[in-house]
C-alpha cells in the first residue's frame, strides 16, 4: 500500500493547512460569488465569504458551515431525516460506506451529517471529475474532504487510474482514519433498481495485495440504504430514461448537471431514511471465494450487498401507491388509504406536467415516473432477509 500522500496530489482531499489558500482562490471568481448568493439569499457575500476565509479546518467548515446549511434546507424542503441500524456501527472502525445512489450532493452529506450527530468523524467522499466543471467546484469539494475519481482517461490509462483510486481509498481507511462514502454504481440509479455496478467493487479490490475475501474485507464494507418519500429529480429522471429509449444517442449536458445538483436540493423530498445494514463479513467473503470461480465472485458479492439495500428500504405509502397501480402482484393490502392515494397520484400528474419536451408520450412519462416508485416495493419482496 502506498504511504506518501504526496502520489495521491492531484486526487485526495485537501489538508487544514491547505483550506486557506483555497478559500482565497475561490473568493476570486464571480461563479463563486453567485452560489453564496444563491445558498445564502438576504445575506451579503462578503459576510459569509470572510467566515469562509477565517476558518482553520476542515471539521469547522464541516460544523459551522455545512450543517447548519443543511439543517436548514431540510427544515425548508423535507419533513425530517431520520436514521435506523446504527448499532452495526462500530466507532472504533472505518468503513467504507456503499450506499444506493439518489442524489448527487446530498447522498454524501446527509450521510455525514448523521455520523456527526453519532459522534463520529464525516467519510471523505468519491466524486466523479465529470462534476468538476469549474475550477471553483474543485476547490469547494477537496476541502469538504472529497477525493476525485477520474472519468473518460484514454483506454490505456484506465487500469492505472483505477488502480490509484483503490490504493487511495486504503490510504484513507488506513492511514488517514477516515471512513470513505462511495455509491454503488457511477451515476444515480435513474428507475430505483439500486443494482451494484461490478465494476466499482473491482476498482476497489485493486489496491489490496491479499487473497481475494482478505483483499475485500479490508475494506470494511457497510452497505446504506438511502428512502425518499419524494425524489426532487424523479421527472428528470424519467425525461432522461424516456429521452435515452427513443434516443441512443442522448447524452446530458454540462448544464442538465448542474441543474439536477440545483433540483436535488431546492425540491421537496418529503421525509429521508437512511439504514445502516450489517458490514459485509469475512465469513460471507470466504464462503464465496471458496464456492465461486474467479469471474463470478464479484457477481456473488455485488448480489449480497443489493440484497442488503434492497431489505432495508423504508417504504412510504406513495411506494405501495405506485406499485399497485402498475403492478397487482404487489403485496400492498393495508399499506396506505384511498386519500394518501389521491395524494400521491395527484403529485405523479404534477410531475409529469414537468416535463415539456413537444410530442413527448405523457403516459409512458406516468409509467416510468410510477416504476421509480414501485421498484423498491418490487425489491424488498423479493429480497432474501
Amino acid at each position: 500500500m502506498m504511504n506518501s500522500s504526496d502520489y495521491f496530489e492531484d486526487i485526495r482531499p485537501y489538508r487544514d493547512n491547505e483550506i486557506s489558500s483555497a478559500f482565497e482562490t475561490m473568493a476570486k471568481t464571480a461563479e463563486f460569488s453567485r452560489l453564496v448568493n444563491f445558498l445564502y439569499p438576504g445575506v451579503a457575500p462578503e459576510q459569509i465569504i470572510a467566515k469562509l476565509k477565517s476558518l482553520t479546518s476542515i471539521l469547522q467548515f464541516q460544523t459551522q458551515i455545512v450543517v447548519p446549511y443543511l439543517d436548514n434546507l431540510l427544515e425548508k424542503t423535507a419533513k425530517g431525516l431520520f436514521n435506523s441500524g446504527f448499532e452495526h456501527v462500530d466507532s472504533s472502525k472505518n468503513y467504507t460506506y456503499i450506499t444506493n445512489h439518489r442524489d448527487i450532493v446530498l447522498d454524501s452529506a446527509f450521510l455525514n451529517k448523521i455520523l456527526l450527530e453519532n459522534g463520529l468523524e464525516t467519510t471523505e467522499i468519491a466524486i466523479g471529475d465529470n462534476l468538476l466543471i469549474q475550477d471553483w467546484i474543485e476547490h469547494l469539494v477537496r476541502i469538504n474532504r472529497s477525493f476525485i475519481v477520474k472519468r473518460n482517461v484514454p483506454v490505456r490509462q484506465q487500469l492505472e487510474v483505477s488502480k490509484k483510486l483503490s490504493e487511495y481509498i486504503r490510504y484513507a481507511l488506513y492511514e488517514n482514519k477516515h471512513s470513505v462514502w462511495v455509491a454503488q454504481r457511477e451515476g444515480r440509479s435513474k428507475d430505483a433498481t439500486d443494482r451494484t455496478y461490478e465494476g466499482v467493487l473491482k476498482m476497489l479490490t485493486l489496491g489490496g495485495t491479499k487473497v481475494w475475501a482478505d483483499n475485500v474485507c479490508e475494506l470494511n464494507l457497510l452497505p446504506v440504504t438511502i428512502s425518499y418519500e419524494y425524489d426532487p429529480c424523479d421527472y428528470l429522471k424519467a425525461r432522461e430514461l424516456y429521452l435515452r429509449s427513443i434516443n441512443e444517442q442522448f447524452e446530458k449536458t454540462q448544464a442538465d448537471d448542474l441543474f439536477n445538483m440545483k433540483t436535488g436540493m431546492t425540491g421537496q423530498k418529503g421525509r429521508i431514511h437512511y439504514a445502516f445494514t450489517k458490514p459485509i463479513s469475512h465469513q460471507e467473503l470466504q464462503e464465496i471465494d471458496g464456492s465461486i470461480q474467479k469471474n463470478e465472485k464479484f457477481t456473488a458479492l455485488a448480489r449480497l450487498i443489493d440484497n442488503r439495500i434492497h431489505s432495508a428500504y423504508y417504504l412510504f405509502p406513495g411506494n405501495y401507491v405506485a406499485c399497485a397501480a402498475i403492478n397487482n402482484q404487489c403485496e400492498n393490502s393495508g399499506k396506505f388509504t384511498p386519500a394518501e392515494a389521491e395524494v400521491f397520484m395527484k403529485y405523479i400528474d404534477s410531475r409529469v406536467a414537468l416535463v415539456t419536451e413537444p410530442n413527448i408520450d405523457k403516459s409512458e412519462i406516468r409509467r416510468l415516473l410510477l416504476t421509480m416508485y414501485a421498484n423498491p416495493v418490487v425489491s424488498k419482496q423479493n429480497a432474501t432477509h
